[in-house]
Protein backbone atom coordinates (compact mmCIF):
# COMPACT_ATOMS: atom_id res chain seq x y z
CA UNK A 1 0.00 0.00 0.00
CA UNK A 2 2.75 2.06 1.23
CA UNK A 3 4.42 1.90 -2.79
CA UNK A 4 1.03 2.44 -4.35
CA UNK A 5 0.48 6.06 -2.44
CA UNK A 6 4.70 6.65 -3.45
CA UNK A 7 3.86 5.88 -7.25
CA UNK A 8 0.76 7.74 -6.67
CA UNK A 9 2.68 10.80 -5.91
CA UNK A 10 5.01 10.49 -8.22
CA UNK A 11 3.00 10.72 -11.31
CA UNK A 12 0.65 13.30 -10.02
CA UNK A 13 3.77 15.44 -9.63
CA UNK A 14 5.08 14.50 -12.74
CA UNK A 15 1.69 15.61 -14.42
CA UNK A 16 1.61 18.77 -12.35
CA UNK A 17 5.41 19.98 -13.90
CA UNK A 18 4.81 18.42 -17.01
CA UNK A 19 1.65 21.00 -17.24
CA UNK A 20 4.22 24.26 -17.14
CA UNK A 21 7.45 22.55 -18.23
CA UNK A 22 8.66 22.58 -21.67
CA UNK A 23 4.86 23.38 -23.61
CA UNK A 24 5.91 25.31 -26.80
CA UNK A 25 2.47 26.53 -28.53
CA UNK A 26 1.97 26.89 -31.97
CA UNK A 27 3.41 30.22 -33.84
CA UNK A 28 -0.44 32.14 -34.28
CA UNK A 29 -0.47 31.49 -30.14
CA UNK A 30 3.27 33.24 -29.40
CA UNK A 31 2.23 35.70 -32.11
CA UNK A 32 -1.01 36.71 -30.42
CA UNK A 33 0.73 36.94 -27.07
CA UNK A 34 3.39 39.10 -28.19
CA UNK A 35 0.96 41.04 -29.75
CA UNK A 36 -0.78 41.67 -27.00
CA UNK A 37 1.80 41.89 -24.43
CA UNK A 38 4.97 43.48 -26.09
CA UNK A 39 6.21 44.10 -22.57
CA UNK A 40 6.32 41.00 -20.90
CA UNK A 41 9.11 39.31 -19.54
CA UNK A 42 9.79 36.08 -17.72
CA UNK A 43 6.96 34.41 -20.08
CA UNK A 44 6.43 30.24 -18.94
CA UNK A 45 3.55 28.69 -21.10
CA UNK A 46 1.18 25.54 -19.80
CA UNK A 47 -1.77 23.84 -20.61
CA UNK A 48 -5.21 24.97 -19.37
CA UNK A 49 -7.12 21.80 -20.76
CA UNK A 50 -6.44 20.40 -24.06
CA UNK A 51 -6.90 23.16 -25.99
CA UNK A 52 -5.88 26.53 -24.49
CA UNK A 53 -3.00 27.82 -23.26
CA UNK A 54 -1.57 29.74 -20.87
CA UNK A 55 1.46 31.87 -20.25
CA UNK A 56 2.06 32.78 -16.58
CA UNK A 57 4.80 36.18 -16.70
CA UNK A 58 5.16 39.31 -15.20
CA UNK A 59 4.17 42.78 -16.88
CA UNK A 60 4.90 46.18 -14.99
CA UNK A 61 6.35 44.12 -11.78
CA UNK A 62 2.65 42.25 -11.26
CA UNK A 63 2.05 38.68 -11.45
CA UNK A 64 0.00 38.02 -14.37
CA UNK A 65 -1.16 34.64 -16.66
CA UNK A 66 -3.07 34.78 -19.91
CA UNK A 67 -4.99 32.14 -21.86
CA UNK A 68 -5.08 31.74 -25.97
CA UNK A 69 -7.12 28.71 -27.94
CA UNK A 70 -5.12 27.30 -30.13
CA UNK A 71 -6.07 29.04 -33.36
CA UNK A 72 -4.91 32.54 -31.13
CA UNK A 73 -7.62 34.10 -30.19
CA UNK A 74 -7.43 35.05 -26.68
CA UNK A 75 -9.64 33.80 -23.68
CA UNK A 76 -8.64 35.91 -20.29
CA UNK A 77 -5.98 37.86 -18.54
CA UNK A 78 -5.74 37.82 -15.14
CA UNK A 79 -3.48 39.82 -13.25
CA UNK A 80 -2.34 40.30 -9.07
CA UNK A 81 -4.38 43.19 -7.54
CA UNK A 82 -3.30 44.53 -4.36
CA UNK A 83 -6.58 45.07 -1.63
CA UNK A 84 -5.64 48.79 -0.82
CA UNK A 85 -6.12 48.85 -5.10
CA UNK A 86 -9.90 47.41 -5.09
CA UNK A 87 -12.62 49.32 -5.57
CA UNK A 88 -14.18 50.50 -1.84
CA UNK A 89 -17.37 48.00 -2.12
CA UNK A 90 -15.43 45.04 -2.94
CA UNK A 91 -13.74 45.27 0.57
CA UNK A 92 -17.18 46.32 2.26
CA UNK A 93 -18.83 43.19 0.95
CA UNK A 94 -16.27 40.68 2.42
CA UNK A 95 -16.12 42.46 6.06
CA UNK A 96 -19.58 42.12 5.62
CA UNK A 97 -20.76 39.26 4.29
CA UNK A 98 -18.04 37.22 4.94
CA UNK A 99 -16.27 38.84 8.35
CA UNK A 100 -13.68 36.12 9.23
CA UNK A 101 -12.23 35.44 5.54
CA UNK A 102 -8.94 34.89 5.08
CA UNK A 103 -7.79 36.13 1.57
CA UNK A 104 -5.97 34.42 -0.31
CA UNK A 105 -5.53 36.34 -3.94
CA UNK A 106 -7.43 39.25 -5.23
CA UNK A 107 -7.01 39.58 -8.83
CA UNK A 108 -8.41 41.63 -11.84
CA UNK A 109 -10.10 39.40 -14.90
CA UNK A 110 -10.44 40.61 -18.00
CA UNK A 111 -12.16 38.54 -21.28
CA UNK A 112 -13.58 39.85 -24.49
CA UNK A 113 -16.82 39.86 -22.68
CA UNK A 114 -15.86 42.43 -19.55
CA UNK A 115 -13.42 42.84 -16.53
CA UNK A 116 -14.43 41.71 -12.80
CA UNK A 117 -12.65 41.51 -9.63
CA UNK A 118 -12.18 38.18 -7.92
CA UNK A 119 -11.32 37.82 -4.34
CA UNK A 120 -10.71 34.31 -3.40
CA UNK A 121 -11.30 32.84 0.12
CA UNK A 122 -11.29 29.38 1.21
CA UNK A 123 -11.99 27.19 -1.96
CA UNK A 124 -14.65 29.99 -3.27
CA UNK A 125 -14.14 32.86 -5.70
CA UNK A 126 -16.31 36.15 -5.29
CA UNK A 127 -16.80 37.99 -8.27
CA UNK A 128 -16.99 42.20 -8.38
CA UNK A 129 -17.85 44.26 -11.52
CA UNK A 130 -15.70 47.34 -11.89
CA UNK A 131 -17.33 49.79 -9.49
CA UNK A 132 -17.32 46.84 -6.48
CA UNK A 133 -20.73 45.37 -6.34
CA UNK A 134 -20.64 41.96 -6.02
CA UNK A 135 -22.41 39.25 -9.02
CA UNK A 136 -21.73 36.02 -7.40
CA UNK A 137 -19.38 33.49 -5.70
CA UNK A 138 -18.93 29.81 -6.84
CA UNK A 139 -16.44 27.04 -5.86
CA UNK A 140 -12.41 28.12 -7.24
Amino acid sequence: MKKILIWMSVILFAVVAYSFAGVTPPKVVTDAFKTKFPKATDVEWGMEGKTEYEAEFKLDGKDVSANFKVDGSWTETEASVEKADLPAGVMEYMKKNVPDADIKETAKIDSPTGSVYEVEVKGLAYLFDMSGKFIKSSKD
